[in-house]
């Protein structure tokens, strides 16, 4: 017959033998992170801390050097987001969703910014964690026009102006002053007396600010204040089989182009973390700037990996090189607008059909599923005419184009989200002899 004693310290080895496979498990790398930490504002290297975040809290995984900033770590499988984190500056965090990061022998590089806090000052805003004990002076009652005070909302890593709601609590009165940044437009809110104001700011998809604002100087003069918001990264990492090609993301939605960047000491891996969520086209360019490659993709909040040589196919060249091989020409839902990097393309065809007198081009327009059939017909049978109108407007003549509309007929992707949907929603070119 076991003892009591014996039992119980059967069980306590049983759940020690329990609780150390849970920790095994959990401490598996799934991938590496290697990289470089950097002030985002001069882009000097820092010395950081980086965090696992887990269900069950964080995990400390490694530190930048300070000399370079440069870190290499391997995540265990339950991460769900990297925590980056620096004294003298606000935390960065790095979504991870590991099971859209496919495993590979090499790790993935990445580039981290951090952003310095708002340390206090007078009459500028300063975060609420750097406060320090301070006490007014009492000073003469200010009897002239209240201070004006323009505050702008803007997102810290592309200075783009955004929608907020902003709340104003002033110390001395009490009052508590709330209002919202019209479509990304600053406010004014005026002053009328020395005092301690504590800013609040909240904005969809950005982390909250807490500062506050020492009132001490007071005139009738206009004073303008910048105060950046952060929010969770959405970083783009390409590994390029092409040293010394450009790497440009072209937005859908028709904003300004965002290139990438090389990794200093990495020269195949290209890096941008100022890009939004959303549609782009990738367009690659070779060191003259002629467009050799060109495919949709779509970038979701957190680390986004791709690699050249699994996203682009071995046929996917330049015009000059493969004439029946051509990049597509992307649109928006519902529109048969020519995108600026479709008339970098259409330039280049330009230059190709010029060359070659001989050659004509077939141009297929295409939609996606959405909506009634016969207006997508219409709409694709457009796409290929302005096509067709912009390659005439280059000197290219009517009688070696051939136009054609297809709908929704021949997608190439299905329509089970936007980012597949938008693939469908292109013209096709395709050059044959005469």
């Amino acid at each position: 017959m076991v003892s009591v004693r014996r039992f119980s310290g059967f069980i306590y080895w049983v759940i020690g033998s329990l609780l150390w496979q849970i920790t095994s498990v959990q401490a598996i790398p799934c991938i590496r992170l290697a990289g470089i930490v950097e002030d985002q504002l001069d882009h000097h290297p820092l010395s950081a801390r980086l965090y696992a975040k887990t269900a069950d809290g964080q995990l400390e995984i490694g530190s930048s050097s300070a000399q370079t900033g440069m870190f290499l770590v391997s995540v265990p499988c339950h991460t769900v987001g990297i925590f980056v984190k620096q004294p003298g500056y606000r935390p960065q965090y790095l979504p991870l969703d590991l099971s859209a990061l496919k495993p590979s022998q090499q790790p993935i590089t990445i580039i981290v910014p951090l952003l310095p806090v708002d340390k206090q000052d007078i009459n500028k805003p300063y975060l609420q964690t750097e406060q320090t004990h301070i006490e007014q002076q009492k000073t003469v009652p200010y009897i002239g026009k209240p201070q004006p005070n323009q505050f702008t909302i803007v997102d810290a890593l592309t200075n783009r102006p955004l929608t907020a709601s902003v709340c104003f609590f002033f110390t001395k009165t009490g009052r508590r002053h709330c209002t919202n940044t019209p479509n990304g437009h600053p406010i004014i809110i005026p002053f009328a007396e020395p005092d301690i104001v504590a800013v609040d700011i909240t904005a969809v998809g950005y982390q909250p600010y807490q500062g506050n604002l020492i009132v001490d100087e007071l005139d009738d003069k206009i004073r303008q204040h910048v105060i950046r918001l952060t929010r969770a990264l959405t970083l783009l990492s390409v590994q390029s089989a092409v040293v010394g090609n450009h790497y440009v993301l072209y937005p859908s939605d028709g904003g300004s182009p965002i290139p990438l960047a090389p990794v200093p000491g990495s020269p195949s891996t290209l890096i941008t973390y100022t890009a939004q969520p959303g549609s782009y086209t990738l367009t690659i360019l070779d060191a003259t700037r002629l467009v050799r490659q060109q495919q949709l993709i779509s970038l979701t909040t957190g680390l986004n990996s791709l690699n050249t040589e699994h996203i682009f196919p071995s046929s996917s060249t330049t015009v000059s090189s493969n004439r029946n091989s051509l990049p597509v020409i992307y649109f928006d839902q519902s529109s048969f607008t020519l995108r600026p990097e479709a008339k970098l393309t259409l330039l280049q065809l330009v230059t190709y059909l010029t060359q070659h007198p001989n050659v004509q081009v077939f141009i297929i327009g295409h939609t996606d599923a959405e909506g009634d059939e016969r207006l997508n017909q219409i709409l694709s049978e457009h796409r290929a005419k302005v096509v067709s109108s912009f390659l005439f407007s280059q000197g290219i003549a009517d009688s070696r184009m051939k136009l054609s509309g297809c709908g929704s007929h021949y997608a190439i992707a299905s329509n089970d989200s936007e980012a597949l949907k938008a693939r469908n929603r292109r013209v096709q070119l395709r050059l044959v002899p005469e």
